[in-house]
Protein backbone atom coordinates (compact mmCIF):
# COMPACT_ATOMS: atom_id res chain seq x y z
CA UNK A 1 0.00 0.00 0.00
CA UNK A 2 3.08 2.76 1.00
CA UNK A 3 4.31 1.66 -1.93
CA UNK A 4 1.57 2.08 -4.17
CA UNK A 5 0.65 5.84 -2.61
CA UNK A 6 4.44 6.72 -3.19
CA UNK A 7 4.20 6.00 -6.30
CA UNK A 8 0.81 7.80 -6.81
CA UNK A 9 3.06 11.31 -5.49
CA UNK A 10 5.32 10.57 -8.45
CA UNK A 11 3.03 9.71 -11.00
CA UNK A 12 4.06 12.71 -13.17
CA UNK A 13 8.08 11.43 -13.93
CA UNK A 14 9.29 8.24 -15.50
CA UNK A 15 9.07 5.72 -12.46
CA UNK A 16 11.25 2.40 -13.02
CA UNK A 17 12.24 -0.81 -10.54
CA UNK A 18 14.46 -2.88 -12.35
CA UNK A 19 17.37 -5.32 -10.58
CA UNK A 20 21.11 -5.32 -12.17
CA UNK A 21 23.87 -7.56 -11.97
CA UNK A 22 26.42 -4.89 -12.56
CA UNK A 23 27.62 -0.68 -12.72
CA UNK A 24 28.16 -1.25 -16.62
CA UNK A 25 24.57 -2.74 -17.10
CA UNK A 26 22.93 0.22 -15.14
CA UNK A 27 25.10 2.33 -16.80
CA UNK A 28 23.67 1.13 -20.67
CA UNK A 29 20.30 0.85 -19.08
CA UNK A 30 20.60 5.33 -18.26
CA UNK A 31 22.21 5.49 -22.25
CA UNK A 32 19.44 3.51 -23.64
CA UNK A 33 16.47 5.59 -21.71
CA UNK A 34 18.35 8.89 -22.59
CA UNK A 35 19.18 8.18 -26.24
CA UNK A 36 18.64 11.74 -28.00
CA UNK A 37 20.35 13.41 -25.49
CA UNK A 38 23.57 10.96 -25.78
CA UNK A 39 25.22 10.45 -22.79
CA UNK A 40 27.67 7.97 -24.13
CA UNK A 41 31.15 7.84 -23.21
CA UNK A 42 30.62 9.94 -20.11
CA UNK A 43 32.95 8.57 -17.19
CA UNK A 44 31.27 10.67 -14.12
CA UNK A 45 28.04 9.18 -15.11
CA UNK A 46 30.01 5.65 -15.55
CA UNK A 47 31.41 6.33 -11.85
CA UNK A 48 27.95 7.64 -10.63
CA UNK A 49 26.62 4.23 -11.69
CA UNK A 50 29.46 2.47 -10.14
CA UNK A 51 28.67 4.04 -6.61
CA UNK A 52 24.73 3.33 -7.03
CA UNK A 53 25.43 -0.42 -7.26
CA UNK A 54 27.74 0.18 -4.04
CA UNK A 55 24.06 0.72 -2.27
CA UNK A 56 22.05 -1.89 -3.98
CA UNK A 57 21.49 -4.14 -7.00
CA UNK A 58 18.10 -3.17 -7.26
CA UNK A 59 16.86 0.45 -8.10
CA UNK A 60 14.24 2.30 -8.45
CA UNK A 61 14.68 4.66 -11.22
CA UNK A 62 12.72 8.09 -11.46
CA UNK A 63 13.22 10.60 -14.34
CA UNK A 64 11.91 13.71 -14.61
CA UNK A 65 11.73 15.46 -17.66
CA UNK A 66 12.19 19.39 -18.54
CA UNK A 67 13.61 19.79 -15.32
CA UNK A 68 13.97 23.05 -14.33
CA UNK A 69 17.32 23.39 -12.41
CA UNK A 70 18.62 26.12 -11.08
CA UNK A 71 22.56 26.02 -11.88
CA UNK A 72 22.50 25.40 -15.58
CA UNK A 73 19.53 28.70 -15.53
CA UNK A 74 22.67 30.72 -14.09
CA UNK A 75 24.77 29.47 -16.54
CA UNK A 76 22.34 30.03 -19.47
CA UNK A 77 21.60 33.13 -18.72
CA UNK A 78 25.54 34.33 -18.12
CA UNK A 79 26.18 32.74 -21.32
CA UNK A 80 24.11 30.20 -23.64
CA UNK A 81 20.97 32.69 -23.78
CA UNK A 82 23.81 34.37 -25.41
CA UNK A 83 24.48 32.21 -28.45
CA UNK A 84 23.26 32.38 -32.00
CA UNK A 85 22.79 28.66 -31.96
CA UNK A 86 19.85 28.01 -29.85
CA UNK A 87 20.34 25.68 -26.46
CA UNK A 88 17.60 24.11 -24.35
CA UNK A 89 17.15 25.97 -21.43
CA UNK A 90 15.70 22.29 -19.30
CA UNK A 91 17.30 19.80 -17.95
CA UNK A 92 16.39 16.56 -16.84
CA UNK A 93 16.79 14.91 -13.39
CA UNK A 94 17.25 11.42 -12.46
CA UNK A 95 16.16 10.33 -8.68
CA UNK A 96 17.71 6.82 -7.49
CA UNK A 97 16.10 4.57 -4.78
CA UNK A 98 17.40 1.55 -3.73
CA UNK A 99 15.59 -1.73 -2.81
CA UNK A 100 11.64 -2.51 -3.63
CA UNK A 101 10.30 0.33 -1.69
CA UNK A 102 9.91 4.21 -3.11
CA UNK A 103 10.26 6.04 0.37
CA UNK A 104 12.45 8.61 2.26
CA UNK A 105 14.66 6.31 3.67
CA UNK A 106 15.69 4.88 0.09
CA UNK A 107 16.26 7.40 -1.45
CA UNK A 108 19.91 8.11 -2.68
CA UNK A 109 19.75 11.18 -4.54
CA UNK A 110 19.88 12.47 -7.82
CA UNK A 111 21.87 13.64 -11.02
CA UNK A 112 20.99 16.31 -13.15
CA UNK A 113 21.60 15.46 -16.79
CA UNK A 114 22.66 19.25 -18.42
CA UNK A 115 21.03 19.39 -22.45
CA UNK A 116 24.73 20.28 -23.64
CA UNK A 117 26.25 18.05 -26.60
CA UNK A 118 29.60 18.86 -26.12
CA UNK A 119 33.29 16.21 -26.85
CA UNK A 120 36.78 16.51 -26.63
CA UNK A 121 38.46 13.21 -27.46
CA UNK A 122 35.62 11.05 -27.90
CA UNK A 123 34.55 11.73 -24.36
CA UNK A 124 31.19 13.41 -23.22
CA UNK A 125 31.99 16.75 -21.65
CA UNK A 126 29.38 19.17 -19.75
CA UNK A 127 26.85 16.73 -19.41
CA UNK A 128 26.54 15.81 -15.45
CA UNK A 129 24.78 18.68 -14.12
CA UNK A 130 24.46 19.27 -10.04
CA UNK A 131 24.50 15.69 -8.69
CA UNK A 132 24.24 14.59 -5.00
CA UNK A 133 24.35 10.89 -4.52
CA UNK A 134 24.80 9.53 -0.90
CA UNK A 135 27.95 6.86 -0.75
CA UNK A 136 27.48 3.63 1.23
CA UNK A 137 28.14 4.02 5.01
CA UNK A 138 30.69 2.13 6.63
CA UNK A 139 32.78 1.46 9.63
CA UNK A 140 35.80 0.79 8.55
CA UNK A 141 36.59 1.96 4.81
CA UNK A 142 35.00 5.33 3.99
CA UNK A 143 35.02 8.14 6.55
CA UNK A 144 33.57 10.92 4.42
CA UNK A 145 33.09 14.59 5.75
CA UNK A 146 31.07 15.32 8.18
CA UNK A 147 27.42 14.84 7.89
CA UNK A 148 25.60 17.63 5.53
CA UNK A 149 21.76 17.67 4.80
CA UNK A 150 20.72 17.93 1.46
CA UNK A 151 17.32 17.14 -0.08
CA UNK A 152 15.24 17.11 -3.36
CA UNK A 153 11.56 18.35 -4.06
CA UNK A 154 10.27 16.10 -6.60
CA UNK A 155 6.55 17.53 -7.78
CA UNK A 156 5.91 18.59 -4.35
CA UNK A 157 7.09 15.70 -2.66
CA UNK A 158 10.19 16.19 -0.07
CA UNK A 159 13.42 13.58 0.18
CA UNK A 160 15.79 13.81 2.07
CA UNK A 161 18.79 12.53 1.19
CA UNK A 162 21.64 10.32 2.55
CA UNK A 163 23.60 11.74 5.49
CA UNK A 164 26.93 10.12 3.89
CA UNK A 165 27.17 12.95 0.70
CA UNK A 166 29.01 15.56 -0.89
CA UNK A 167 27.87 17.50 -3.73
CA UNK A 168 29.11 17.00 -7.55
CA UNK A 169 29.49 19.09 -11.01
CA UNK A 170 31.13 18.04 -14.45
CA UNK A 171 32.44 21.13 -15.96
CA UNK A 172 30.69 22.64 -19.16
CA UNK A 173 34.27 23.81 -20.40
CA UNK A 174 32.31 27.24 -21.20
CA UNK A 175 31.13 28.44 -17.84
CA UNK A 176 33.19 26.41 -15.81
CA UNK A 177 36.29 24.17 -16.29
CA UNK A 178 37.93 22.07 -13.35
CA UNK A 179 38.72 25.50 -10.95
CA UNK A 180 35.74 26.96 -10.80
CA UNK A 181 33.86 22.93 -10.73
CA UNK A 182 35.89 22.76 -7.51
CA UNK A 183 35.03 26.09 -5.90
CA UNK A 184 31.38 25.02 -6.79
CA UNK A 185 31.90 21.55 -5.04
CA UNK A 186 33.52 23.21 -1.96
CA UNK A 187 31.12 26.21 -1.65
CA UNK A 188 27.74 24.68 -2.41
CA UNK A 189 29.17 21.57 0.71
CA UNK A 190 29.84 24.28 3.17
CA UNK A 191 26.20 25.73 1.94
CA UNK A 192 24.77 22.04 3.01
CA UNK A 193 26.73 22.04 6.39
CA UNK A 194 27.29 25.22 7.58
CA UNK A 195 24.39 27.14 5.90
CA UNK A 196 26.65 29.59 4.19
CA UNK A 197 25.68 31.29 1.24
CA UNK A 198 24.92 29.43 -1.69
CA UNK A 199 27.03 30.33 -5.16
CA UNK A 200 26.54 29.59 -8.93
CA UNK A 201 29.01 28.70 -11.96
CA UNK A 202 28.60 32.45 -12.80
CA UNK A 203 29.40 34.03 -9.98
CA UNK A 204 32.27 31.84 -9.21
CA UNK A 205 33.55 33.09 -12.77
CA UNK A 206 33.30 36.65 -12.23
CA UNK A 207 34.73 36.80 -8.66
CA UNK A 208 37.93 34.70 -10.21
CA UNK A 209 38.13 37.31 -13.04
CA UNK A 210 37.42 40.60 -11.62
CA UNK A 211 40.98 41.49 -10.93
CA UNK A 212 42.80 39.14 -12.81
CA UNK A 213 41.84 38.36 -16.74
CA UNK A 214 44.63 38.68 -19.73
CA UNK A 215 41.70 37.96 -22.27
CA UNK A 216 38.39 36.92 -22.62
CA UNK A 217 36.76 35.43 -19.72
CA UNK A 218 33.85 33.12 -21.93
CA UNK A 219 34.02 30.76 -22.83
CA UNK A 220 36.28 30.26 -19.63
CA UNK A 221 40.03 28.59 -20.49
CA UNK A 222 40.76 27.93 -16.84
CA UNK A 223 41.47 29.71 -13.81
CA UNK A 224 45.52 29.93 -12.15
CA UNK A 225 45.70 29.95 -8.29
CA UNK A 226 45.49 33.83 -8.13
CA UNK A 227 42.03 33.88 -9.50
CA UNK A 228 41.18 31.02 -7.60
CA UNK A 229 42.71 32.57 -4.52
CA UNK A 230 40.20 35.89 -5.50
CA UNK A 231 37.46 34.36 -5.68
CA UNK A 232 37.68 32.25 -2.73
CA UNK A 233 38.27 35.76 -0.50
CA UNK A 234 35.26 37.12 -2.93
CA UNK A 235 33.42 34.21 -1.61
CA UNK A 236 34.23 35.91 2.17
CA UNK A 237 36.03 32.58 3.24
CA UNK A 238 39.98 33.11 4.22
CA UNK A 239 41.91 31.01 1.03
CA UNK A 240 44.31 29.33 3.08
CA UNK A 241 47.13 28.03 0.37
CA UNK A 242 49.97 26.17 1.02
CA UNK A 243 52.75 25.56 -2.49
CA UNK A 244 53.80 22.16 -1.70
CA UNK A 245 57.91 21.58 -2.07
CA UNK A 246 58.99 18.18 -2.70
CA UNK A 247 60.17 18.07 1.23
CA UNK A 248 56.40 18.96 2.32
CA UNK A 249 54.11 16.29 3.90
CA UNK A 250 50.46 17.41 2.73
CA UNK A 251 48.86 14.43 3.92
CA UNK A 252 48.66 16.13 7.16
CA UNK A 253 47.14 19.73 6.28
CA UNK A 254 44.64 17.65 3.73
CA UNK A 255 43.45 15.34 6.88
CA UNK A 256 42.96 18.20 9.58
CA UNK A 257 40.71 20.68 7.58
CA UNK A 258 39.08 17.86 5.60
CA UNK A 259 38.12 16.12 8.82
CA UNK A 260 37.05 19.76 10.34
CA UNK A 261 34.19 19.26 7.48
CA UNK A 262 36.03 21.75 5.26
CA UNK A 263 36.17 20.42 1.36
CA UNK A 264 40.07 20.62 0.24
CA UNK A 265 40.91 21.48 -3.01
CA UNK A 266 43.77 20.11 -4.87
CA UNK A 267 45.57 21.21 -7.32
CA UNK A 268 47.45 18.40 -9.16
CA UNK A 269 49.99 18.11 -12.43
CA UNK A 270 49.51 14.70 -14.33
CA UNK A 271 51.17 13.18 -17.50
CA UNK A 272 48.56 12.77 -19.71
CA UNK A 273 48.40 9.10 -20.97
CA UNK A 274 47.47 9.48 -24.62
CA UNK A 275 49.59 12.98 -25.51
CA UNK A 276 52.25 12.77 -22.98
CA UNK A 277 51.71 16.34 -22.33
CA UNK A 278 51.35 17.62 -18.88
CA UNK A 279 48.11 18.91 -17.63
CA UNK A 280 47.19 20.94 -14.50
CA UNK A 281 44.15 19.57 -12.69
CA UNK A 282 41.52 20.56 -10.00
CA UNK A 283 40.03 18.28 -7.62
CA UNK A 284 38.23 18.12 -4.22
CA UNK A 285 38.62 15.89 -1.26
CA UNK A 286 35.64 14.65 0.21
CA UNK A 287 36.94 11.71 3.06
CA UNK A 288 39.26 9.17 3.65
CA UNK A 289 39.85 5.64 4.09
CA UNK A 290 40.11 3.57 7.72
CA UNK A 291 42.47 0.63 7.93
CA UNK A 292 43.39 -0.31 11.83
CA UNK A 293 45.11 -3.60 10.28
CA UNK A 294 47.58 -1.98 8.63
CA UNK A 295 51.22 -0.94 10.55
CA UNK A 296 51.67 2.72 12.28
CA UNK A 297 54.10 5.11 10.63
CA UNK A 298 55.21 8.03 12.77
CA UNK A 299 53.44 11.86 11.65
CA UNK A 300 56.01 13.79 9.75
CA UNK A 301 55.51 17.49 8.99
CA UNK A 302 57.48 20.23 8.99
CA UNK A 303 56.60 21.38 11.93
CA UNK A 304 57.01 18.18 13.67
CA UNK A 305 60.66 17.79 12.38
CA UNK A 306 61.92 20.99 13.67
CA UNK A 307 61.27 20.30 16.85
CA UNK A 308 61.87 16.96 16.97
CA UNK A 309 58.81 15.39 18.14
CA UNK A 310 57.34 11.79 17.85
CA UNK A 311 53.90 10.84 17.88
CA UNK A 312 51.75 9.47 15.79
CA UNK A 313 48.15 11.06 13.93
CA UNK A 314 45.09 9.07 11.78
CA UNK A 315 47.18 9.06 8.94
CA UNK A 316 48.74 5.81 10.13
CA UNK A 317 45.89 3.86 9.10
CA UNK A 318 44.94 5.83 6.17
CA UNK A 319 45.92 4.91 2.26
CA UNK A 320 43.83 7.12 -0.19
CA UNK A 321 41.61 10.29 0.52
CA UNK A 322 38.09 10.33 -1.68
CA UNK A 323 38.16 13.45 -4.48
CA UNK A 324 35.44 14.35 -6.90
CA UNK A 325 37.18 14.53 -9.90
CA UNK A 326 34.88 16.62 -12.40
CA UNK A 327 36.49 14.68 -15.43
CA UNK A 328 36.20 11.37 -13.95
CA UNK A 329 33.47 11.35 -10.86
CA UNK A 330 32.67 11.63 -7.39
CA UNK A 331 34.28 9.71 -4.92
CA UNK A 332 37.19 8.33 -6.18
CA UNK A 333 40.38 7.29 -4.42
CA UNK A 334 43.66 9.63 -4.10
CA UNK A 335 46.41 7.24 -2.79
CA UNK A 336 48.76 9.14 -0.18
CA UNK A 337 52.10 7.16 -1.98
CA UNK A 338 51.65 4.60 -4.97
CA UNK A 339 52.96 1.99 -2.48
CA UNK A 340 49.37 2.12 -0.64
CA UNK A 341 47.82 0.82 -3.59
CA UNK A 342 49.07 -2.76 -2.62
CA UNK A 343 48.52 -2.65 0.62
CA UNK A 344 44.39 -2.52 -0.26
CA UNK A 345 43.12 -4.69 -2.02
CA UNK A 346 42.14 -2.02 -5.35
CA UNK A 347 39.28 -3.21 -7.24
CA UNK A 348 39.63 -2.89 -10.95
CA UNK A 349 36.13 -1.13 -10.90
CA UNK A 350 37.61 1.90 -8.84
CA UNK A 351 40.43 3.10 -11.14
CA UNK A 352 39.24 1.87 -14.67
CA UNK A 353 37.77 5.16 -15.08
CA UNK A 354 40.59 7.26 -13.73
CA UNK A 355 44.63 7.92 -14.15
CA UNK A 356 45.75 7.42 -10.32
CA UNK A 357 46.52 9.97 -8.26
CA UNK A 358 48.89 10.20 -5.51
CA UNK A 359 49.38 12.86 -2.63
CA UNK A 360 53.15 12.51 -2.88
CA UNK A 361 55.15 12.53 -5.97
CA UNK A 362 55.06 9.91 -8.48
CA UNK A 363 57.78 9.35 -10.47
CA UNK A 364 58.64 7.64 -14.07
CA UNK A 365 62.55 7.98 -13.29
CA UNK A 366 63.09 9.72 -9.30
CA UNK A 367 66.59 10.58 -10.46
CA UNK A 368 65.38 12.47 -13.50
CA UNK A 369 62.83 14.01 -11.66
CA UNK A 370 60.52 12.73 -14.23
CA UNK A 371 56.64 12.53 -12.60
CA UNK A 372 53.70 11.06 -13.86
CA UNK A 373 51.71 12.95 -11.02
CA UNK A 374 52.32 15.34 -8.42
CA UNK A 375 50.56 17.57 -5.96
CA UNK A 376 50.87 21.09 -6.90
CA UNK A 377 49.16 23.03 -4.16
CA UNK A 378 46.77 22.70 -1.46
CA UNK A 379 43.49 25.94 -1.34
CA UNK A 380 41.06 25.79 1.44
CA UNK A 381 37.96 28.06 2.14
CA UNK A 382 38.44 28.48 5.84
CA UNK A 383 35.93 30.33 7.51
CA UNK A 384 36.70 34.42 7.69
CA UNK A 385 36.58 33.77 11.76
CA UNK A 386 39.91 31.22 11.79
CA UNK A 387 42.54 32.61 12.65
CA UNK A 388 45.10 29.75 13.98
CA UNK A 389 46.04 27.03 11.58
CA UNK A 390 45.39 23.44 12.09
CA UNK A 391 48.94 22.14 11.81
CA UNK A 392 49.63 25.05 14.55
CA UNK A 393 47.61 24.02 16.71
CA UNK A 394 48.55 20.32 17.01
CA UNK A 395 52.26 21.03 17.33
CA UNK A 396 51.54 23.70 20.14
CA UNK A 397 49.33 20.79 21.84
CA UNK A 398 52.03 18.13 21.80
CA UNK A 399 54.43 20.62 23.17
CA UNK A 400 51.76 21.60 26.06
CA UNK A 401 50.91 17.94 27.19
CA UNK A 402 54.48 16.52 26.67
CA UNK A 403 57.23 19.57 27.96
CA UNK A 404 54.99 22.15 29.47
CA UNK A 405 55.64 23.28 33.38
CA UNK A 406 52.11 23.51 34.00
CA UNK A 407 51.36 19.85 32.76
CA UNK A 408 54.64 18.40 34.12
CA UNK A 409 54.04 19.58 37.43
CA UNK A 410 50.70 18.42 37.93
CA UNK A 411 52.10 15.09 36.69
CA UNK A 412 54.28 15.05 39.18
CA UNK A 413 52.38 15.92 41.90
CA UNK A 414 49.57 12.85 40.96
CA UNK A 415 52.65 10.39 41.01
CA UNK A 416 54.06 11.45 44.48
CA UNK A 417 51.04 10.98 45.96
CA UNK A 418 50.98 7.16 46.57
CA UNK A 419 47.33 7.40 46.70
CA UNK A 420 45.96 3.81 45.69
CA UNK A 421 42.75 5.09 43.35
CA UNK A 422 45.55 7.65 41.17
CA UNK A 423 47.81 4.53 40.92
CA UNK A 424 45.03 2.39 39.83
CA UNK A 425 43.67 4.60 37.07
CA UNK A 426 43.84 2.80 34.12
CA UNK A 427 43.74 5.94 31.88
CA UNK A 428 46.44 7.96 33.71
CA UNK A 429 48.81 5.13 34.04
CA UNK A 430 48.43 4.74 30.09
CA UNK A 431 48.83 8.22 29.55
CA UNK A 432 52.04 8.70 31.48
CA UNK A 433 53.55 5.59 29.59
CA UNK A 434 53.03 7.01 26.24
CA UNK A 435 54.21 10.12 27.12
CA UNK A 436 57.52 8.45 28.38
CA UNK A 437 57.76 6.26 25.08
CA UNK A 438 56.58 8.80 22.73
CA UNK A 439 53.35 6.80 21.59
CA UNK A 440 50.84 8.99 21.75
CA UNK A 441 47.68 9.51 18.98
CA UNK A 442 46.69 12.70 18.39
CA UNK A 443 43.67 13.76 16.17
CA UNK A 444 43.32 17.21 14.99
CA UNK A 445 40.19 18.96 13.70
CA UNK A 446 37.76 22.25 13.75
CA UNK A 447 34.55 22.54 15.22
CA UNK A 448 31.87 25.26 15.79
CA UNK A 449 31.88 25.37 19.69
CA UNK A 450 28.21 25.24 19.97
CA UNK A 451 28.58 22.01 18.16
CA UNK A 452 30.64 20.57 20.46
CA UNK A 453 28.83 22.05 23.46
CA UNK A 454 25.56 19.89 21.84
CA UNK A 455 28.09 16.82 21.78
CA UNK A 456 29.00 17.19 25.65
CA UNK A 457 24.89 16.29 26.34
CA UNK A 458 25.08 13.11 24.80
CA UNK A 459 28.62 12.13 24.97
CA UNK A 460 32.07 12.81 26.01
CA UNK A 461 34.55 12.97 29.40
CA UNK A 462 32.84 12.16 32.73
CA UNK A 463 29.86 14.67 33.60
CA UNK A 464 31.70 16.40 36.52
CA UNK A 465 34.04 17.83 33.36
CA UNK A 466 30.92 17.96 31.04
CA UNK A 467 29.27 20.40 33.33
CA UNK A 468 32.69 22.55 33.61
CA UNK A 469 33.08 22.85 30.09
CA UNK A 470 29.69 24.06 29.22
CA UNK A 471 29.89 26.87 31.45
CA UNK A 472 33.41 28.16 29.94
CA UNK A 473 33.33 30.78 27.27
CA UNK A 474 34.06 29.74 23.82
CA UNK A 475 35.09 31.14 20.89
CA UNK A 476 32.71 30.43 17.47
CA UNK A 477 35.45 28.18 16.17
CA UNK A 478 37.85 25.52 18.53
CA UNK A 479 40.59 23.37 17.31
CA UNK A 480 40.15 20.67 18.82
CA UNK A 481 43.34 17.82 19.77
CA UNK A 482 42.33 14.20 20.68
CA UNK A 483 44.55 12.61 22.74
CA UNK A 484 44.79 8.57 22.67
CA UNK A 485 47.53 5.30 22.11
CA UNK A 486 47.26 3.35 18.73
CA UNK A 487 45.92 0.15 20.92
CA UNK A 488 42.47 2.57 21.92
CA UNK A 489 42.78 4.51 18.56
CA UNK A 490 43.01 1.78 15.68
CA UNK A 491 39.63 -0.15 16.36
CA UNK A 492 37.81 -2.25 13.55
CA UNK A 493 34.90 -0.68 14.91
CA UNK A 494 34.23 3.27 15.21
CA UNK A 495 32.05 3.36 17.99
CA UNK A 496 35.22 1.38 19.97
CA UNK A 497 37.62 4.06 19.24
CA UNK A 498 38.96 5.75 22.58
CA UNK A 499 40.63 8.55 23.90
CA UNK A 500 42.60 9.64 26.99
CA UNK A 501 41.94 13.36 26.98
CA UNK A 502 41.65 16.39 24.64
CA UNK A 503 43.86 20.32 24.21
CA UNK A 504 41.40 22.46 22.92
CA UNK A 505 42.12 25.91 21.35
CA UNK A 506 40.59 29.34 19.95
CA UNK A 507 40.58 29.09 16.95
CA UNK A 508 39.95 32.45 16.48
CA UNK A 509 43.41 33.41 18.49
CA UNK A 510 47.16 33.93 16.97
CA UNK A 511 49.28 31.47 17.00
CA UNK A 512 51.67 33.91 19.00
CA UNK A 513 49.25 33.90 22.48
CA UNK A 514 48.79 31.11 24.82
CA UNK A 515 45.09 30.36 22.78
CA UNK A 516 44.55 27.25 24.76
CA UNK A 517 41.30 26.70 26.59
CA UNK A 518 40.62 23.76 27.96
CA UNK A 519 44.19 21.04 28.61
CA UNK A 520 42.26 17.44 29.80
CA UNK A 521 44.29 14.48 30.72
CA UNK A 522 43.92 11.43 32.49
CA UNK A 523 42.78 12.98 36.82
CA UNK A 524 43.79 16.62 35.64
CA UNK A 525 42.10 19.41 33.92
CA UNK A 526 43.22 22.54 33.12
CA UNK A 527 41.17 25.64 32.08
CA UNK A 528 41.53 29.03 30.79
CA UNK A 529 39.05 31.55 30.66
CA UNK A 530 39.81 32.96 27.02
CA UNK A 531 38.13 36.99 28.25
CA UNK A 532 40.12 36.94 31.57
CA UNK A 533 43.14 34.82 30.90
CA UNK A 534 42.41 33.40 34.46
CA UNK A 535 43.58 30.20 34.56
CA UNK A 536 41.48 26.79 36.68
CA UNK A 537 43.56 23.56 37.68
CA UNK A 538 41.69 20.81 39.21
CA UNK A 539 43.31 17.45 39.44
CA UNK A 540 42.48 14.15 40.79
CA UNK A 541 44.23 15.06 44.58
CA UNK A 542 41.83 18.20 44.82
CA UNK A 543 38.61 17.09 43.07
CA UNK A 544 37.65 13.36 44.24
CA UNK A 545 35.57 12.70 40.58
CA UNK A 546 38.85 13.21 38.85
CA UNK A 547 39.89 9.85 40.43
CA UNK A 548 37.67 7.75 38.59
CA UNK A 549 38.36 9.52 34.97
CA UNK A 550 38.39 7.34 32.75
CA UNK A 551 38.67 6.44 28.67
CA UNK A 552 36.27 7.75 26.35
CA UNK A 553 34.95 7.64 22.73
CA UNK A 554 36.62 10.14 19.83
CA UNK A 555 33.92 12.49 17.79
CA UNK A 556 32.72 10.52 14.98
CA UNK A 557 33.27 12.29 12.18
CA UNK A 558 30.40 10.80 10.22
CA UNK A 559 27.77 11.44 12.84
CA UNK A 560 26.31 15.08 13.80
CA UNK A 561 27.65 16.17 17.26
Amino acid sequence: MQIEMETKKLSDIELENKEFNNSDELYRYLVNRFKEEDISDCLPLNRICQVLIKHSNTLNIGIEREYYCKDFMAEYSYFYSKLFSRVNPNCSRIHFWKGEEINEENYLGYCVLRPLNLRSKGKRLGKVGRTVIAYPESNQEYLLLRRAEYEANIKGNRYSIGLNVAPFIQQDTQVGTCAQSAIWMAARYLHGRFRFREYFMDEINDMATRYLAAGPILPSSGLIEEQMIECIRGMGYIPLFYPIEENDYPDGIIYRYMESGIPVILIIKYEDEETKEYIRHAVVVVGHNFNPKQHTKISQTNEILEKDFKYYTPLSWINYFLIHDDARGPYLPMWIRREDIDILATSEEILKTRVPFFVYPDYKDKEKKEIRTKLESILIPLPKEVALRGETAEVKAYDLITDSEIVSKEIEKLISSNYPEIENNSALQKFIKARNDKNLVLRTYLRPSNEYKVYLEKNGPIEFLREKYRSLHLPKYIWIIEISLPELFANETEVNRMMLGEVIFDATDSEFSEAYLIIHLPCICIMRDAITGKRFIINALEQRELKEDVVYGHRINSEPF
